[in-house]
């Protein structure tokens, strides 16, 4: 195969899948791996895709960042899909922490139909609003100014709040996750909160559907890490659940 065949069939599988293993173009290109290389090299300094450990990626879109109404219309049989896979995770009796976005509203229907007791803390309103009914759930709000746009609390007190607090285990809803850049957000109101989720946590989970992967948003909560939990839905690629794997990134 000449080198232009094998470029096609890199980016063929790029464009496809958004990744591509440096095993997966072995067995199929039947090449070295010092020629595969020099291909990636290559296509890399070409702009056509970025090289990462054990293969490469599509080069990342910042994806658009809707207001919450629009979200919570969109991708909702893979949010539904997503946050049942989480539900495996919980124990009656957990304290659990619980970001705010689309799919945290999926999260929080999902814990009202399946358990009878948990301490859930939250930013959300709307997951408040949702569990309010439960009389075996313990509710703790961070209160704070209202970001109405993303009906969430934000600021010094709820940063104060949360400071304070440690959880068993801590679901975060980002807008991007990738490789290169780790695990990617929007609204710079909230980002610190999503931080404190993650420095409290004992367990660490990312709920993200397929469309998430390999975009970039405009801000970097933390990079990619081998204790924590992405929870996807079944539409991801398996080039690309191959390659997070790795990188020692644990995809469900």
């Amino acid at each position: 195969m000449f080198a232009n065949e094998r470029y096609d069939y890199i980016l063929d599988k790029i464009n496809k899948d958004k990744s591509i293993t440096v095993s997966d173009l072995i067995n199929n290109l039947n090449v070295s791996i010092e020629t595969i290389r020099k291909d990636l090299l290559f296509l890399e300094k070409s702009g056509k895709l970025r090289r990462v450990h054990g293969g490469a990626i599509a080069i990342s879109e910042t994806k658009s960042f809707p207001i919450l109404e629009e979200r919570l219309n969109e991708h909702i049989n893979q949010k539904n899909e997503l946050t049942k896979k989480a539900m495996k995770y919980i124990n009656e009796n957990d304290i659990i922490a619980i970001d705010s976005g689309s799919t945290a509203v999926s999260f929080a229907y999902a814990l009202k139909e399946n358990f009878k007791k948990l301490t859930v803390v939250t930013y959300s309103t709307e997951v408040i609003n949702i569990l309010s009914d439960c009389t075996g759930f313990n509710i703790i709000s961070t209160g704070g100014l209202y970001l109405t746009s993303e009906k969430a609390f934000y600021g010094s007190i709820a940063i104060n709040s949360l400071c304070n607090l440690h959880f068993t285990k801590s679901f975060i809803f980002p807008s991007a996750i990738s490789i290169k850049h780790g695990i990617q957000d929007f609204c710079y109101e909230l980002i610190d909160l999503q931080k404190l989720l993650i420095e409290n946590g004992s367990q660490i989970f990312f709920l993200a559907d397929n469309s998430k992967f390999e975009q970039n948003a405009s801000m970097t909560l933390s990079p990619l890490c081998e204790t924590h939990n992405i929870i996807t839905d079944d539409n991801i690629s398996s080039a690309l659940k191959e390659l997070y794997k790795e990188n020692n990134i644990n995809i469900i």
